[in-house]
């Protein structure tokens, strides 16, 4: 397996700990991500879930339009939406 060590443990820290337990590590299966990683990581956290909440927003929308109208003559319902 592989752990991903949080930036305020050293990873010479962890590699005396695994040490002491007589745990040898490989070289590519423990790394600290950087700072920029991380923040980028989050903006694509953040971006995905902004995208969510901006559908369900929409939905919510037509759903209210649909609701408060009565079907025209061919028996539809109207519902404007606009991203903006």
């Amino acid at each position: 397996g592989s752990v991903e060590l949080p930036l305020n443990v050293p990873k010479s820290m962890f590699d005396r700990e695994l040490d002491f337990y007589g745990i040898s590590s490989v070289e590519s299966a423990v790394c600290q991500q950087s700072l920029a990683q991380v923040t980028n990581a989050f903006r694509k956290e953040f971006a995905n879930a902004k995208s969510k909440n901006d559908m369900f927003l929409l939905a919510l929308e037509s759903q209210y339009q649909y609701g408060m109208k009565e079907p025209n003559s061919n028996g539809f319902v109207p519902v404007q939406i606009s991203k903006g």
